[in-house]
């Protein structure tokens, strides 16, 4: 071998080679950004548009509906969905990993402006934002102070922390979530008329009299004066002095007529921190951004915010979910250094000579630090699931490393020299490294064809393990075979090889065990039926258990946070939905492993609570047990609405039926029979016992008042429908007229009738529009009202109207077996024109379990193509393939077996990714067997038997050491604690199970299948299975006798 003969006579290339890998990896490291997994989030860009005093029909009539007709033709496009509630239009565009968040974002810009002509203009402006507006904050500050009230705190909050919290990078947006100034003008209808007035004329009075026009400037020769018209009002004496009419010599001003308060201009929700109220920020991320970095940056700007802020105001932080991402990453850097000591410890324990464990343990730092290079080339992160596979590699990036040292070492302790060893050694074995790194390589090259969030999460995952198994692949080839030639000194004692203390008592042992292992491979040779049938049954079970396996996205983890919401009855007010609330939220507070809570009340008719638990070490209680026990409390306790405790999940966005819940979204043309199958599978969902509090959404139940004008009496008494309209709209919804300005801040003047004055639907009588020839008429001469039920919003799913069913599901339950079920009903429900998708988490489980299906079949085809290639057979990969299932079943039979020692383990993401990884680990044993195998019959002529009886009793050290190096590295995966465990354990469990039982059993199985398949060959053929190789070596031995035609001149 080229490369293994030039490090061997020139050491010196060897070391700088490697060392020039270390330190451009060491530069690449300090580069690396941090995050919790791969970049996985689809670019999501959200418009939401407000129409005030609009009910739900109307706003998905007349903005929802022309807004995604003409979004929907932008090019990739995942999802549309949108929500038309009372006042509000929010719509959230879902594009393919592929796209570009701010390409997009501009995109939706364009489009949302084509549409805007369409749009009425009395609409807020649409808002454009990257980011998903039902996301869960990363960061939320919270503003208290002694000294300020909420009001004030919210006008210092947007005039110094907004500004710089904007401009920290990776912030999608900066939601203040506190009552804001305004000057709320309350109109009493019954004075208003008393006066002859109508609110017409106080809109019209605002408008006329609370002006700024430029007033032009007066020019002399020499000095030249701006004019400014202070026509602004900017204080409550001047809108109560607002003159509305004159009669005679009378005045009638605003404070006849009603009273004016500088409030709040949103008084119908609240936010809470601990229990009292506050004022809250809430930071969202942009749909790509870095949770980490972005928390940090936020922490890092607190206490310039302090700075700037008058004394008295505290800034906590209320809710913080990078903790976890921060933690769970250190918990990998520490399972990273323990699986390195326990790799070294059962090298040394092999080897038992610290000369010999030098050599393979210098592979471990140049493979991982050389990996760092690779994975800031290709733009990788430093998360979870890249360091895992680097602490995986560290089992492996010594095996090719092992496999080289012991071939030197054992021709050493067979007389010849170091030198002559290490060069002939590494010619010996140089094919099985490259044919094992290869083959392990092989595994991960679907991945680079997989453009779903799947391939994305595993993509980051694999091409880190085969990239540091190709570093140590270089490793043993240079590094390695030049210090066994320098490092291994034997010491001969009258022609023998002198051992150290340690290393004479326990050889006896490992000869024992080579000498068993050679009794039992002659046994099993004679009763080769009955092995390979035993085989099958394990494969065979192995893969029936996997039937009985639950499957889930991923493992719930304790994550030291969740959320808590409670969902009250349609209709109900916001004192209502804060009372019921401040009650859960105290429920909270008494839980002991509580840290804090930040409560949120008043959004869309829904109360939020976020919980931060103390940290992982000053607790014993898992995030899981307290949502559970919290989740049966709050079923007895809270009876004023739907109460449910969700843990936040590692890929769920937000968007509903997190938490572990499932959500399917039903879709169709008429809402009304939409809701009829929604009210059939919460029935069915009911009676099932597999769901706890399944709902559908929108409820179809919100009380709703109905005013018909009548459009003749309305003609009649020369009454504008218009006024009528805008009459409503500002009395009972607040209308906001004009601004003031209060410092360099401007607020909204709103005019609306007093709370007593709209108590009840009768109160329409007291309200007066004024006709077209100045008469006043009652309202209740021109239109009639009626009491009706409607949806509280009108959900679209790709532009088709929909329902959503979800539900939290039962202890014991996993998202599989919601799937299941929904999916097994929705055959005989639904009928022809309607159809169902999936959403959130659920959607993004069913779309997991295809993609890794695929990817393991992909990662099987090609594992077996390069195998083929590499030992010029087609028949040799099957050898190889039958550890494969081997290992397979063993891994799934010990997740299976989970359940009887502890937590039962699911079939999941990690646990599927070490089953794909299993194809590649196990195969490294198998082509050590037969690529032995093979060299005897090609250079010594042996016979089947005999080459696969000798190739598996030779390679018998070197397989048991690479195998339990591999195991060793898995398992503080296997059993790791801590932030984030959950989802390490099934991988770590499935690699360490199918490992251990794949590699006991595959010492005697693939011997055995090598034998019959080279019998099978012959009787087939007439030729062995190796007989493309001995070809080979004969066209290669004829081509290197012969020399090339001597060139003849012209």
């Amino acid at each position: 071998m080229l490369l293994s003969d030039v490090s061997i006579k020139r050491p010196v290339v060897a070391v700088v080679a490697s060392i020039v890998v270390v330190l451009i990896g060491l530069i690449s490291f300090a580069r690396l950004p941090v995050r919790e997994y791969p970049l996985i989030d689809s670019p999501i860009v959200s418009v939401e548009t407000n129409y005030r005093g609009a009910s739900a029909e109307v706003v998905e009539a007349k903005i929802t509906e022309p807004l995604e007709k003409e979004i929907a033709s932008i090019d990739g496009i995942r999802v549309i969905r949108s929500s038309s509630q009372e006042e509000s239009s929010r719509i959230s565009i879902e594009f393919g990993l592929s796209r570009n968040i701010d390409e997009v974002a501009n995109d939706v810009r364009d489009r949302v402006s084509r549409a805007r002509g369409r749009l009425p203009d009395e609409i807020n402006e649409p808002v454009i934002t990257k980011a998903d507006p039902d996301s869960n904050p990363v960061i939320t500050l919270a503003f208290n102070s002694d000294r300020y009230n909420r009001l004030e705190l919210v006008e210092l909050v947007e005039r110094i922390a907004i500004q710089r919290l904007q401009t920290i990078p990776g912030v999608g947006s900066v939601n203040v979530r506190g009552p804001r100034y305004a000057m709320r003008l309350w109109v009493d209808s019954d004075k208003l008329a008393a006066h002859e007035l109508t609110v017409g004329d106080v809109e019209s009075a605002l408008r006329q009299q609370n002006v700024e026009i430029p007033g032009g400037r007066i020019e002399s020769r020499s000095r030249e004066f701006p004019v400014r018209i202070e026509g602004r009002m900017t204080q409550v004496s001047e809108f109560e002095n607002l003159v509305l009419a004159t009669r005679g010599n009378t005045q009638v001003k605003f404070n006849d007529i009603g009273r004016v308060e500088l409030g709040a201009e949103e008084y119908r929700s609240e936010s809470y921190f601990k229990g009292k109220p506050t004022v809250g920020v809430q930071i969202l991320r942009q749909a790509q951004a870095n949770v980490l970095d972005l928390a940090n940056g936020v922490k890092a700007m607190i206490p310039l915010i302090k700075a700037d802020l008058p004394d008295g105001i505290n800034v906590d932080i209320g809710f913080d979910s990078s903790v976890f991402v921060e933690r769970s990453v250190r918990e990998v850097y520490k399972t990273l250094w323990e699986a390195s000591v326990l790799v070294v410890l059962m090298i040394f324990l092999f080897l038992r000579d610290w000369r010999a464990t030098l050599v393979p343990l210098v592979a471990i730092p140049v493979s991982i630090i050389g990996s760092f290079a690779i994975m800031s080339w290709m733009g990788f992160t430093l998360n979870t699931l890249t360091l895992l596979a680097l602490v995986l590699a560290v089992g492996l990036v010594v095996d090719d490393a092992i496999v080289m040292l012991e071939n030197i070492y054992r021709r050493i302790e067979e007389g010849e020299g170091p030198i002559h060893a290490a060069i002939f050694g590494a010619r010996q074995v140089a094919f099985a490294v490259i044919a094992t790194t290869l083959t392990l390589a092989a595994v991960f090259l679907p991945v680079a064809f997989q453009s779903g969030q799947t391939g994305r999460l595993f993509f980051e995952f694999g091409i880190t393990l085969a990239v540091a198994v190709l570093v140590s692949a270089f490793v043993a080839l240079t590094l390695t075979p030049m210090m066994c030639s320098r490092v291994l000194k034997p010491m001969m004692v009258a022609g023998r090889t002198q051992h150290g203390w340690f290393y004479t008592k326990t050889e006896p042992f490992f000869v024992w065990l080579n000498g068993r292992f050679e009794r039992t491979l002659r046994g099993t040779f004679r009763i080769k039926p009955l092995v390979l049938l035993g085989a099958l049954l394990f494969t065979l079970g192995g893969m029936a258990l996997y039937t009985q396996l639950q499957r889930e996205l991923t493992p719930l983890e304790d994550r030291g946070i969740f959320t808590a919401n409670l969902i009250a009855p349609i209709g109900a007010t916001p004192e209502y939905l804060r009372l019921y609330s401040v009650d859960m939220e105290q429920m909270i507070l008494k839980i002991p492993e509580i840290d804090r809570t930040f409560h949120r009340t008043g959004d869309g008719g829904r109360a939020f609570v976020f919980a931060t638990l103390k940290p992982w070490e000053e607790r014993t209680r898992k995030t899981q047990e307290i949502t559970a026990e919290l989740r049966r409390n709050f079923q007895k306790q809270v009876t004023g609405g739907q109460a449910v405790a969700n843990p936040v999940r590692p890929f769920s966005s937000g968007r509903g039926g997190g938490g572990g819940g499932v959500q399917m979204v039903l879709l169709g043309s008429d809402f009304n029979e939409l809701q009829r199958l929604g009210g059939e599978y919460l029935k069915a969902m009911r009676e099932s016992g597999q769901f706890i509090q399944p709902r559908v959404d929108p409820s179809p139940t919100k009380p709703q008042l109905d005013v018909k004008i009548d459009r003749a009496k309305a003609a009649d008494l020369r009454v504008p429908v218009s006024s009528v309209a805008t009459t409503l709209e500002s009395l009972l919804g607040g209308r906001r007229v004009t601004e003031f300005q209060r410092g360099n801040q401007q607020y909204y003047a709103i005019v609306q009738v007093t709370d007593e004055n709209r108590a009840t639907p009768s109160d329409l009588s007291r309200l007066y529009v004024r006709s077209t020839d100045g008469a006043l008429v009652q309202l209740s001469n021109v239109v009639t009202w009626s009491e009706n039920t409607v949806p509280e919003s009108y959900p679209h799913f790709n532009r088709l109207r929909s329902v959503t069913v979800s539900a939290q599901l039962a202890e014991g339950r996993t998202i599989g077996d919601g799937v299941a079920f929904l999916s097994g009903i929705s055959q005989d429900k639904l009928p022809p024109g309607y159809t169902y998708a999936w959403d959130g988490e659920t959607r993004d489980f069913v779309e997991s379990g295809n993609d890794t299906f695929i990817l393991f079949g992909l990662a099987l085809l090609f594992t077996f193509l390069i195998l083929a290639a590499q030992f010029e057979s087609w028949i040799h990969p099957v050898t190889i393939f039958t550890g494969v299932f081997i290992a397979v079943a063993g891994g799934l039979m010990v997740l299976y077996c989970t359940r009887y020692w502890g937590v039962a383990m699911t079939d999941n993401l990690f646990s599927r990714f070490g089953l794909i990884m299993l194809i590649g680990l196990v195969a490294k044993n198998g082509i050590l067997i037969v690529e032995f195998a093979n060299q005897l019959q090609v250079t010594k002529g042996e016979s089947a038997t005999e080459a696969a009886f000798e190739a598996a009793t030779i390679r018998f050290r070197p397989i048991l050491m690479t195998s339990i190096s591999t195991v060793l590295g898995a398992v503080p995966i296997a059993f790791a604690t801590g932030a984030g465990a959950e989802t390490r354990n099934p991988m770590g469990i499935v690699v360490v199970g199918g490992l251990m039982l794949s590699t006991v059993i595959t010492l005697y199985v693939i011997p055995i299948v090598y034998i019959i398949m080279d019998k099978l060959c012959v009787i087939f053929t007439g030729k062995s299975s190796a007989h493309g190789l001995i070809k080979a070596a004969e066209i290669e031995r004829e081509t290197a006798g012969a020399s090339p035609e001597p060139a003849h001149a012209k």
